[in-house]
């Protein structure tokens, strides 16, 4: 009798622990999909609360650039490329932030007319013979084909004037151009020309050197940084990119200013300390 019963203790034992041990799964599966159902509801929460900020932004962002009268952007911004700052209801303040986005060559060249792409193309693989690999950091894939006078680096100004006159007849206007920038720090539209007028390029290549520089860029690296009123510590940064219509230079009494959009927002991230700028 003690035999048997011992047998049967033994059967019971291992059905228990196997039990036990589905148990243990199902309870793990059941806290898993609960976990996973909890960190879904916050991602969807998290991106309903991050599109709504980010159109809040874009909003106040166009408002702000509808009413600069004829200023360019530029010289709306502070040194540090500071350009208005907003506060909000529970306390907060949002600092924006400019930058020229169109110092670089454009990339992507879909969408540009014939004469437009072979430009494109002569301007990228001048900065390729000129670079090699490190070419890959001198170009956008955003904005017009055209470069700012006042953010390109020389190498793409070279580039630029290289792929115009098919030789390096226009160093000299680089050369002025980079002079300029050292010594006024900001070159408007009208010096521009005026550098241009006053270069040794044929009449035709003027022409195309004024339709491929610009002292009043249309691409714009917007920076977005909240804060708590009278904190020091941001709370959150994003950015995101800005293509200003002309639009933007609208005089603040058109009433019609109101009715024009005056910037494309596109974009918008979250981005750490070390992607944002301190300065311009």
């Amino acid at each position: 009798m003690n035999h048997r019963r011992s047998r049967r203790r033994g059967f019971a034992l291992p059905l228990v622990l196997m039990l036990v041990l589905v148990c243990s799964v199902m309870l793990t599966v059941m806290l898993s999909r609960h976990s996973t159902g909890l960190l879904t509801t916050q991602r969807e929460l998290d991106g309903y609360a991050f599109g709504h900020a980010s159109r809040g932004m874009s909003d106040a962002l166009d408002a702000w650039l509808k009413f600069l009268q004829r200023k360019t952007i530029a010289e709306a911004l502070d040194e540090e490329g500071n350009a208005f700052s907003l506060s909000v209801e529970g306390g907060q303040e949002i600092q924006f932030r400019l930058r020229d986005g169109q110092g670089l060559a454009l990339a992507t060249l879909s969408g540009l007319g014939n004469d437009n792409v072979r430009l494109g193309r002569e301007i990228l693989r001048r900065l390729h013979e000129d670079l090699r690999n490190d070419a890959v950091n001198f170009v956008r894939d955003e904005g017009p084909l055209a470069v700012s006078v006042n953010t390109a680096p020389p190498e793409v100004l070279e580039a630029v004037l290289g792929a115009i006159t098919g030789d390096d007849s226009g160093d000299g206007l680089v050369a002025d151009i980079l002079s300029r920038r050292e010594a006024d720090g900001l070159i408007d539209p009208d010096s521009l020309q005026s550098l241009i007028s006053g270069s040794e390029l044929s009449e035709e290549f003027k022409a195309k050197a004024k339709a491929l520089l610009t002292a009043n860029p249309a691409l714009w690296r917007v920076y977005a940084e909240a804060r708590w009123s009278g904190s020091r510590h941001p709370t959150a940064r994003f950015r995101a990119w800005a293509i200003v219509s002309r639009g933007a230079t609208l005089a603040q009494g058109d009433r019609n200013a109101s009715l024009q959009r005056s910037v494309a927002i596109f974009g918008w991230e979250r981005v750490q300390e070390d992607e944002y700028p301190v300065r311009r």
